[in-house]
């Protein structure tokens, strides 16, 4: 059953967090993965925005999807879709409140420190592409960056339930080619809408800080609390919450 699978995952983070360094290397995966998804998706956008800037935002929805692909397939750590395991972890009293904070709060923080650092080194050492990418990156960040507070959470609440959603659909099917493309897909959903993912944000904001001149600080701090705010919402609210109704629903 979906549900058991999703409380035993919640189990052995928590039972796993009792050893921090096996933790952290597993969250420090989920940072690299998501650090070469941006590095990935702003890379190939950057390709094609000379020839045709519409065609940017989809390279982006094409190429992010290897991110979480390899964290669910490598079983790496990642903060949003650890909101709704220890979410459900928690409605189904498998996992304590503090326990599952204590899960967020680690794997946030060392999402944030590894993707900072992998995206900082690919910057400085002038890895990036030359040229257009600027312009690009300058575009695809200004609109994000402009989002007020409520936009900022609603559309991190909406991502975070598709992103999460993914996660537990994958649980339901047995083969992998099945797992990639409904993940793929997903992913796909959320990058091309313009939904906030805060950890994706992460790498996305700081390739800003290092390419863009006057780089809006606050503005991007702003972001990252209430896009976190509204994946918080999306993962625990609409769908841990739901779908932890639903499937004790069935058992009674």
């Amino acid at each position: 059953m979906s549900l058991e699978k999703v409380t035993e995952a919640a189990e052995g983070k928590v039972s796993l967090l009792k050893r921090p360094m096996m933790y952290i290397v597993k969250a420090i995966m989920g940072g690299i993965f998501i650090s070469l998804g941006v590095i990935a998706a702003y890379s190939a956008a950057n390709v094609v925005y000379p020839i045709n800037a519409n065609l940017a935002p989809i390279m982006v929805a094409l190429m992010f999807p290897v991110a979480l692909i390899s964290i669910i397939f490598f079983q790496g750590e990642l903060f949003t879709t650890g909101v709704f395991i220890m979410g459900v972890g928690a409605l189904d009293r498998k996992t304590s409140v503090r326990g599952g904070l204590k899960v967020w709060v680690t794997c946030y923080f060392v999402n944030f420190i590894t993707i900072f650092t992998m995206i900082s080194l690919w910057c400085l050492t002038k890895s990036h592409p030359k040229g257009m990418f600027t312009e690009f990156v300058t575009a695809a960040l200004n609109t994000r960056l402009g989002f007020n507070i409520p936009q900022l959470i609603f559309r991190g609440a909406l991502c975070n339930f598709v992103v999460c959603w993914a996660y537990y659909v994958a649980l339901k099917m047995k083969g992998d080619a099945a797992k990639f493309l409904m993940i793929f897909l997903c992913v796909f959903v959320f990058v091309i809408s313009g939904l906030e993912h805060c950890i994706a944000n992460m790498g996305f904001l700081t390739v800003g800080l290092y390419i863009m001149e006057d780089f809006p600080i606050m503005d991007a701090l702003r972001n990252l609390l209430f896009s976190t705010i509204g994946n918080i919402i999306g993962g625990f609210v609409l769908l841990a919450v739901p779908v932890y109704f639903l499937e004790r629903k069935k058992l009674q």
